[in-house]
């Protein structure tokens, strides 16, 4: 499979739906832990890392999450340090960037679609 054809885009999409809606729902911990668990760790290094091109998909997949739990822990550090932690809102800008960077991947590869 080429980078290209990668499904990025669609994983985070339906992740962050997933995620929303069991959170939105109040979904038993169960469900809700492990969704947490996937998107904190994978979308958000996936959404930047994606943008890359990294040939390698288990590099791939390996930086995604350093570069996730990277992006949460500075997220939470200027959170606390200007006193405005909110785990809601701390969800709610990772989901942003998780979706932000789904969109310019699947604009990029729209791009070179159309050349």
């Amino acid at each position: 499979m080429t980078h290209s054809g990668r499904p990025w885009p669609l994983v985070i999409v339906v992740s962050a739906a997933a995620l929303t809606v069991a959170a939105g729902l109040a979904a038993p911990s169960a469900v809700r832990g492990p969704l947490a668990l996937w998107f904190f760790l994978f979308c958000p290094g996936i959404a930047i890392v994606g943008l890359l091109e990294i040939a390698d998909p288990l590099a791939e997949v390996m930086i995604a999450v350093a570069v996730s739990i990277s992006i949460g822990m500075l997220l939470s550090l200027a959170m606390a340090l200007t006193d405005t932690w909110s785990w809601v809102a701390a969800s709610v800008i990772l989901i942003a960037v998780s979706l932000a960077g789904a969109t310019a991947q699947a604009r990029r590869r729209s791009n070179r679609q159309r050349q």
